[in-house]
């Protein structure tokens, strides 16, 4: 029987068989599931095939926002020698989130949440967003990430439709704040791809898509301060109006999965040629990811000036993927699936702080903004968000319309419009959909954050508390 053993306040190790390190940063008040401690313990088996060709698994890290996953929970860290595990990331690769700051106060929205409610869901669902772009500029970001897609849009003449709102200036600028710098270089393209980077020229159908589940674009405000000197150099002050964006590679990433995973056996192991066959695949992917974020940033900034009437300039706070694999030395490999990079000032020179850490809530829950401390047995790691404690369908099962009630929420559909058309059978769909993703679906993000916390894994910068949600 797969136990957890605690160790102290904040951390708890996972006996195996293979006395591989297997730890988990929580303190007694956040719930886990003892499920997904048992898919974390099955690391054994990929450790076993590793050993066969002289590798292994060397660490495993859980965070506190730990639940069940597709063959491994996410929440998870793991550190191998002598090969990757493309199961250990899932197929929604470079997922990510991706923090704006707005020189704006936040109660500039006030009394005008109808009409950026309309327009987002314009911008968003009906055919409102106009993202041009040709086979030369998709295949630069696929290949080199926001530094091709910076080098394509260096011609003005393409910066037309919402690239109008893109400024190179500041976003050569956001740059150095972004994990790896938002560009993963590869040698060649995913022969999936193929289609879409010779398609034809023009609105783009893929850019922009916020996809589904618990991925969102977040308006909110930074509601308190935790330490203002970090803040500070970050951009963010109190009361500031703030976008947060959780979004990933969609089918893109689904695509690599699907020719370089076994999703009956996650703990294949990829070797040499194929190893590196697939990384090239996965960073082509995850290129993507990072480019779709700056577009939804940019829709979300084009539906907050439309509704003030003048512009809203933005600054990049961070920008980072929690399902991807990194090198971490000869032939070592670091994959983390829904957990996020945080790691310490020594890791990036540019960011004096530390690497800024992203923790959403709930849609009725604060976001946390931490700065990482590259703390080694969290494996410069920490949590992606509060973590699900109930299934979808329990979710959707469990939930009130109520509780809902008092949320803004942009989605594809406009319940009044509904109504007015007498669908009440799609109405109902609908609200089933959100309420997979209602707030009693995951924990409380208040003890996820201070397990991270005291865990020494990052420190809190600033609490955002959210004012409207888009939910895809």
């Amino acid at each position: 029987m797969t136990s957890l053993v605690r160790l102290d306040h904040a951390w708890s190790s996972v006996p195996n068989i293979h006395n591989i390190p297997i730890e988990l940063m929580a303190t007694p008040e956040v719930p886990v599931e003892i499920a997904a401690v048992r898919q974390a313990a099955a690391i054994t088996r990929l450790h076993e095939r590793l050993a066969r060709e002289g590798g292994q698994v060397r660490r495993m890290t859980l965070t506190p926002d730990l639940h069940p996953g597709a063959g491994i929970p996410v929440g998870s860290i793991v550190d191998t020698l002598g090969g990757v595990a493309p199961g250990l990331i899932g197929g929604d690769i470079g997922c990510g989130m991706r923090l704006l700051a707005f020189d704006l106060p936040a109660d500039r929205l006030e009394g005008r949440w109808e009409q950026i409610s309309r327009r987002l869901r314009h911008l968003f669902f009906q055919g409102g967003r106009d993202v041009s772009l040709d086979a030369s500029g998709r295949q630069a970001l696929l290949r080199d990430g926001l530094y091709g897609l910076a080098d394509h849009l260096s011609d003005p003449r393409r910066r037309v439709g919402l690239w109008s709102l893109y400024d190179p200036d500041q976003q050569e600028r956001d740059l150095d704040v972004a994990c790896d710098q938002g560009s993963l270089p590869t040698s060649r393209l995913f022969a999936g791809f193929a289609g879409w980077v010779s398609g034809p020229a023009g609105r783009d159908a893929h850019l922009g898509s916020v996809g589904g589940g618990n991925h969102f674009v977040e308006i909110g405000q930074v509601a308190e301060l935790c330490e203002g000197s970090t803040a500070w150099l970050w951009g963010l002050r109190e009361g500031q109006l703030t976008v947060l964006i959780h979004t990933g590679s969609l089918g893109f990433g689904a695509a690599v999965a699907a020719s370089y995973a076994d999703k009956r056996d996650p703990m294949l192991a990829l070797t040499g040629q194929s190893a590196d066959d697939y990384l090239d695949a996965m960073r082509n992917a995850a290129n993507f990811a990072f480019a779709n974020r700056i577009v939804l940033g940019l829709m979300a900034a084009r539906a907050i000036q439309d509704t003030i009437g003048e512009p809203a300039p933005a600054r990049l706070v961070g920008d980072a993927p929690h399902n991807l694999i990194w090198p971490n030395g000869e032939n070592r490999w670091r994959h983390r699936k829904g957990a996020t990079p945080a790691q310490g000032p020594a890791a990036h020179p540019q960011l004096a702080a530390g690497h800024p850490v992203l923790i959403p809530g709930s849609m009725g829950d604060s976001s946390w903004v931490l700065r990482g401390n590259g703390h080694e047995r969290a494996l410069s790691s920490a949590s992606h968000g509060a973590g699900r404690q109930l299934s979808r369908g329990a979710a959707a099962a469990a939930a009130d319309n109520d509780d809902m009630r008092d949320l803004r929420v942009v989605s594809p559909v406009d319940p009044r419009a509904l109504i007015a058309a007498g669908r009440r059978d799609l109405l109902d769909q609908s609200q089933a959909r959100l309420r997979e993703e209602a707030p009693g679906a995951y924990k409380a993000v208040g003890p996820v954050i201070d397990s991270v916390v005291q865990a020494g894994a990052a420190d809190k910068v600033a609490r955002l508390a959210p004012l409207l949600t888009v939910k895809g």
